[in-house]
């Protein structure tokens, strides 16, 4: 009796040959292919994408973001990113402003109109809410484009309220990345080839 697998193997379906899902499945040659697969047929029917950047192609050497819960963890982090930009952008207004909104210091046009006629609390809820939101609608790819693009634009406007405003100097921006990327890798944002 020969107990050695064949080079190719589908892999073990608990379900019947009638689920579309698991009918279609391509046979893998590797242990660490069928791994791979397994946890993409366990993922297929939630809402969270095996991908942020990159399908996974077999045999691809592209650098993809695994992300079970890579844009859920993003979605943790952007909402801290914003509200210490904001705490930044507030700790760092005049003594004046809080009499007159409108000697405040704002570098972003956008935010300054907000911050300018006394409502730059309200907005920023808001604009956290609207963040989440966006992400929640966006397509996978989309979503992870704007999640870094609004993590990486408020770290940005931290930092030169840190560095500039507060005196800082450079090590506090520098730590407050290493801070972020840290946060981002253990929420489960990894880096591997597929």
């Amino acid at each position: 009796m020969n107990t050695s697998l064949p080079i190719k193997t589908r892999l073990d379906n608990p379900l019947s040959e009638s689920d579309p899902i698991n009918r279609n499945l391509p046979e893998y040659p590797s242990p660490k292919a069928q791994q791979i697969a397994a946890a993409d047929r366990d993922q297929h029917h939630s809402f969270t994408p095996t991908t942020i950047l990159s399908p996974r192609r077999q045999g691809s050497t592209f650098l993809a973001m695994k992300a079970r819960n890579g844009i859920g963890a993003a979605r943790w982090v952007v909402v801290p990113v914003i509200a210490i930009d904001i705490v930044c952008t507030l700790l760092g207004q005049p003594s004046s402003y809080w009499r007159h909104p409108a000697l405040g210091t704002e570098a972003n046009p956008f935010f300054a109109w907000f911050l300018y006629r006394g409502v730059f609390i309200f907005w920023s809820i808001c604009y956290i809410a609207g963040v989440v939101l966006l992400t929640w609608i966006l397509p996978r790819r989309l979503a992870a484009v704007a999640l870094l693009s609004f993590i990486l634009g408020h770290f940005f406007g931290a930092s030169t309220w840190m560095l500039f405003r507060f005196g800082l100097g450079i090590a506090a921006p520098v730590i407050y990345g290493i801070a972020i990327a840290s946060l981002l890798v253990s929420l489960g944002l990894n880096f591997e080839r597929t």
